[in-house]
Formats: structure tokens, sequence, C-alpha cells
């Protein structure tokens, strides 16, 4: 039998991603063995068929890509919030496409999550490769995304693939794109306007087959008024917006969420949990900055921490003394102390703007950073020694995890 796995590797010419527009997974595999068939005509068709779906995983529905099932199912969307509906429909809607999308949300609001999702609803046989943006260093990013030749720049002793390359045919996630340069974002909106880039130190242009996802926690419409974000790639991306509610707005959806959480936590440890009452009435009471992820953490260490199959309101941290009663000021365990910053007195316009911020905003913002200055500096607006100076004034002990 004929070996078609290069042929269904390769993208779909014009005519059949024609044919294919607005159907689902089904239809796409039918246009792909139609495209197959006129240009090069198996020998034995209907045993292609078959390995081909089973290769796509394709149900009695012959669909690929649910939110949930199967090895899925901590990956689903959980929850009735309106605004999560609506996400959740707009990526069944724009999944089949080939329209870049951007996820906006504060931190731990799921938006790898919806990442995943509008691949795994895409069709694309090609893989999913994630990029954090704000964890590389401006000087490595370009050559993450581009690859480069060998002899490029010192220590580049072999060429190397780069990310846009690795991700041929399938989606590329670019999350925190708030945090690239302005000289990046260029180069990133050739990429997005014509599909084209060159590996650093190379000559040769190379074509860019991939879907691009982004997400972001900043304002990017602030960003643009302040000369640090490029209006241009801004309308590239955000051909399709998707906004995420965080937790506090979805208070509804936090039993649900916690009760995933638990199962989830039983089925990767053996165990065997419920959720008492008190202890759902008490997460209802919690504003959650760090969003879900907070949720997940507060969820397994009372899991951890209960003293028999019921998880109770006492098993939780906030009733250990490690965090306060809903609505007070976050007290913090003792940890290491405040990092100094050189220069203890910094001048007293930088003083000024450092105390704009409030103590609470500050302590949201720590915790929503995890914990790390250079993070919460970013999503306050301030530099890291505006920022340790506010730490040091209001007393605030940092946390290590």
């Amino acid at each position: 039998m004929t070996d078609l796995a290069p042929i269904l590797d390769r993208p779909l010419p014009v005519a059949e991603r024609r044919h294919q527009a607005g159907g689902g997974d089904g239809e796409r595999l039918i246009a792909r063995i139609a495209g197959i068939v006129d240009r090069n005509p198996p020998a034995d068709a209907v045993a292609e068929l078959k390995r081909l779906l089973a290769a796509h995983g394709a149900g009695p529905a012959g669909r690929r890509g649910a939110v949930c099932g199967g090895r899925d199912r901590p990956r689903c969307v959980v929850g009735n919030h309106p605004a999560m509906r609506t996400a959740t429909d707009t990526v069944r809607r724009v999944a089949p496409t080939d329209l870049p999308v951007l996820i906006l949300g504060e931190s731990g609001t799921g938006k790898g999550l919806f990442a995943e999702m509008v691949h795994r609803q895409s069709g694309r046989c090609g893989p999913l490769v994630k990029v954090n943006c704000a964890a590389l260093p401006e000087a490595l990013i370009e050559s993450e995304l581009f690859g480069h030749e060998r002899g490029a720049f010192t220590g580049a002793s072999a060429e190397r693939k780069g990310r846009f390359e690795l991700a041929a045919g399938g989606t590329l996630f670019l999350d925190e794109i708030g945090d690239t340069s302005p000289a990046f974002q260029v180069k990133l909106l050739r990429v997005l306007q014509d599909g084209e880039f060159e590996r650093v130190g190379g000559t040769r242009t190379l074509r860019a087959d991939v879907r691009i996802v982004a997400a972001t926690n900043r304002d990017l419409t602030a960003a643009i008024a302040a000369g640090a974000f490029r209006a241009d790639l801004f309308y590239r991306l955000s051909v399709v917006p998707l906004t995420l509610p965080p937790l506090r707005d979805r208070r509804q959806d936090i039993p649900e969420l916690a009760r995933r959480i638990l199962d989830d936590f039983d089925r990767a440890n053996g165990g065997r949990h419920t959720l008492g009452k008190d202890a759902i009435d008490l997460l209802l009471t919690c504003d959650f900055p760090g969003n879900i992820r907070e949720l997940e953490n507060c969820v397994k260490r009372a899991a951890v921490m209960a003293d028999g199959p019921v998880v109770s309101a006492t098993s939780f941290s906030c009733r250990q003394g490690c965090r306060p009663s809903p609505g007070a000021s976050p007290a913090v365990p003792p940890a290491a102390p405040a990092m100094i910053i050189a220069g203890d007195r910094p001048d007293n316009a930088s003083a000024e703007v450092a105390l704009r911020v409030g103590r609470d905003e500050l302590l949201e913002a720590l915790a929503t950073a995890g914990w790390s200055q250079a993070k919460a500096a970013r999503l306050l607006g301030l530099s890291a020694r505006q920022i340790g100076y506010a730490i040091r004034k209001y007393g605030i002990v940092l946390r290590k995890w």
C-alpha cells in the first residue's frame, strides 16, 4: 500500500481549503483524501482511509479535538459563566480557519488551555509549540523563534531550527506577547503579513506554515499608547480576540472547578476525597488574585492536609494562619527578607511614583506574579528600583515557594 504519511503532512492546497471551509473534522478528512486520490491514487484507498481516520482519532461523530474527553479531561473548560461559554463558542467557530487568535486575561485564567483548544479543534497535523516570550532574554528570542545558521554568533556551532520551523503545519503559541520589545515586534509582524522569515545569520527565506495564537495579561491598548507595543502588530494578532474573565467574576464556577481539581488530584495520587460544604462556602468568599492557578494550589494543599476523606474548611491554609480570613490584607509567613536594590535611597521622584501603589495593590500584584519582583513590577508599571523601595517601605516580606 502506498505510504501517504509525507503527503498527509503537507499543507492543504487552495482548492482543498475551499472545499473544507466551514466544515468540521470529518469534512476536512474527506477533502484531504479526495486531494490525495487525485494526485496519487492509492492501490488500497479503503485501508488508507481507515488508517487516516485512526491517526486523527475520529470517533463515532467523526470529530477530533473535543473540548473534553479521554486523556484531555484534565484540560477541559469547566463552568457555565456566560463569558466562558462565549469564549468556547468562539474557539469552535475560529479553530477551523487559519486566522490568528489573541487571548486576553489575567494570569491563571486559562489562556494556555484555550490555546490548546484552538489547536486541537483546528485539524492541523503539526504540533502545538509553546513559547513564553517573557522567559526569553531579548538577545535570544529572535534565535529561539526563527532559528540560526552555524556561525551566526559566538557559540552558534551548528545550524538550529527555530520554533516557527518546529511548529510547521501546526500551531505556535506565543505566551506573554505583551512583554516583547518593539524591535522584535517588527520581525514578528513580517511573518504574520508575508508568512516568511530568515534564520539569524542566514539569507535563505523560509516559509512559515503555522497558525499563530498569542496571549497576554497586559493591557495592550495602554501599551500602544505608551509606545511599548506596535499598533499594527496588535491589529494583526487580534483578528479574533478572546477575553477570559478572572475567577472572582465567575464565582458560581468555583465549586465545580474545585471538585474537578480534587478529582484529578485523587486520580493522580490514588486518593478519594470529597469537598465539605463548609469548604465550598469558604472558597466562595475568596477573591483568588492568582485565579484558577491559585485555586488549584489551595485545593491540592488542602487535600494533602486533610485528616480524612472529607476536605473541610479547616484543611485550608487560610484557616491555619498561613493566610488571613477573606477580605483582610494578606499576611505573609516568615521567609527571606525583601531583596535590597542597589542604592538604598531612591530619588524623590522614584519614591513618589512607587508609593502611588497601595499596599493591597502591591500584594495582589506580587501574588499574581508568583512573588517575582520583576513580574510584579511589569504588572504595576514600575521599575525594579521603584518596586524594591515600595516593598521595603510597606514592610512586605517576600514569600519563597
